[in-house]
């Protein structure tokens, strides 16, 4: 009996397959590298859901001059072109034990240790970049003057001789930053040179160490190593201007003040309890709401805690969420689509430390992600037309097509776009549980449809394992579908 089978490309995420960086096992998953997904709505109303390329990190060449790796960047939004709201000046820190902050190509000067992040801020309404570095110290920044935060009563002053941890947070004002004994203090109002002695509140009774805080809606996150609070700000008279929100918050930390990060109007982290990795969250309210698999909790597990970074990405009008493990697999990004809820890795072409979205060049409006790592320039992702893609590879789950008896195919069918010139995809099949793949078969995308004969001899189950072309297509990346074969079950 002859029928048609096919398989779409998108379905749940996977562990790469064993071809992929991590070299973990497939768990007969099908699995996604250097792929995003796009989803759109044909003629009749039914919503299909694509595979296509990445775009490329590409090197901005900003700033010349610089030495050392990268360890932040932001497209500084505050001092935007009049009408938009992307920033027009990248302003980044590069460095190996020191760190120089550029704004664009120009040095505003060096500081003690590196600069873990940039945070915007206004002074009344002037507006600054405050942050912290490993030199525990807090410097600010007008883009043209760089100060330190001198203040006996800044966190690691001589009033409270505490570690600053994570990055600044502003709001309604103020200026506030955790500390490793899980108290946070905030600067005077409307001010980023003065801070008050009583002006902090700590976040637990436990000696949990604090890990950072960041910004969502009305109020502040405040993560420690087991523990998860919210802040608002209560206007008191004394003491510190923000409570801790009474019966929310949650017995669930994360590692390390790099492992979270605001995305998509919400927070995302890795969640820990002590040194035990459970996976990737996001807030969902005031609880925690769980987004990774099985596959991406192995990676947690296989890494070390002091090594995770959580990274967004802006690309095709949506973000995604990347997590890199900074020291044992920098270039390897487990990325998250949360429209589609669904997980691809990618290599990078840096690895990165830190990403800043929705950036402008200085003459056309652009989506673009800013990147650094360990290089000495900032690289962005350009989505506008023409732009470089990464080679896709997509390789499904192990099927066997809904019987284990012996079966043959006679040809098989690429369901994807036509390209307007010759591009040619690759295929390889494996009859043998990844085992052995056979040797690549090349496909044009100029042909519609995308076909091809394929004698492989008897088999049970089937892998498949797509590569798709780079480039650009007519300005856009070509997608993918699915494949669709042609089998035959009489085969004894």
């Amino acid at each position: 009996m002859s029928r048609r089978v096919r398989i779409p490309a998108i379905g749940k995420m996977n562990g790469p397959g064993t071809t992929f960086p991590t070299g973990q096992d497939t768990y007969n998953s099908q699995a996604f590298h250097n792929a995003m997904f796009v989803a759109s709505r044909s003629p009749s109303g039914k919503t299909i859901v694509y595979a296509q390329p990445r775009y490329v990190l590409t090197n901005t060449a900003v700033p010349s001059g610089a030495s050392g790796n990268g360890t932040a960047v932001i497209s500084w939004a505050s001092r935007s072109l009049s009408g938009y709201l992307q920033g027009t000046d990248i302003v980044s820190a590069f460095g190996n034990t020191t760190s120089t902050v550029y704004k664009n190509s120009t040095s505003a000067g060096a500081v003690t240790g590196l600069v873990k992040s940039f945070t915007e801020t206004k002074v009344t309404t002037t507006p600054f970049l405050v942050f912290p570095t490993t030199g525990n110290l807090g410097y600010y920044y007008d883009g043209t003057t760089l100060s330190q935060i001198t203040s006996a009563n800044f966190p690691s002053g001589a009033t409270h001789s505490r570690t600053p941890v994570g990055r600044f947070v502003a709001m309604d004002g103020y200026n506030l930053i955790m500390s490793s004994d899980g108290a946070i203090t905030h600067s005077d109002v409307n001010s980023l040179a003065n801070w008050s002695a009583d002006a902090w509140i700590k976040v637990s009774n436990v000696t949990y160490l604090g890990r950072g805080i960041l910004p969502y809606g009305d109020m502040i996150v405040a993560f420690t190593t087991n523990s998860t609070h919210f802040l608002y700000n209560a206007g008191n008279a004394a003491g510190s201007k923000f409570n801790i929100r009474d019966g929310v918050g949650f017995d669930m930390g994360i590692p390390n003040e790099y492992a979270c990060t605001t995305f998509n109007n919400t927070v995302a982290f890795v969640g820990v309890n002590g040194t035990v990795t459970n996976g990737v969250y996001v807030l969902d309210g005031v609880a925690p709401k769980k987004i990774s698999t099985t596959e991406v909790d192995l990676f947690l597990q296989e890494g070390y805690n002091n090594n995770f970074r959580l990274h967004t990405f802006l690309m095709k009008g949506k973000i995604f969420l990347g997590l890199n493990d900074q020291v044992s697999f920098p270039t390897l990004l487990w990325v998250y689509d949360p429209e589609l809820d669904l997980w691809a890795s990618w290599t990078t072409e840096i690895g990165i430390t830190q990403t800043s979205l929705i950036g402008v060049t200085q003459t056309l409006v652009k989506q673009v992600t800013y990147a650094v790592g360990n290089t000495s320039t900032v690289y962005a992702t350009y989505t506008d037309a023409g732009s470089n893609f990464a080679t896709m590879t997509w390789e499904t789950a192990k099927t066997d097509f809904g019987t284990m008896d012996n079966k043959s195919c006679r040809r098989f069918r690429l369901i994807c776009d036509k390209s307007s010139s010759s591009r040619l995809a690759t295929v390889q099949f494996s009859k043998d549980d990844y085992e052995n793949f056979s040797t690549a078969r090349t496909l044009d995308l100029i042909s519609d449809p995308a076909i091809d004969r394929l004698s492989l001899g008897k088999f049970r189950n089937l892998v498949t394992r797509v590569k798709w072309p780079t480039g650009a297509d007519d300005g856009g990346a070509l997608r993918l579908e699915g494949i669709e074969f042609y089998l035959d079950d009489s085969v004894t």
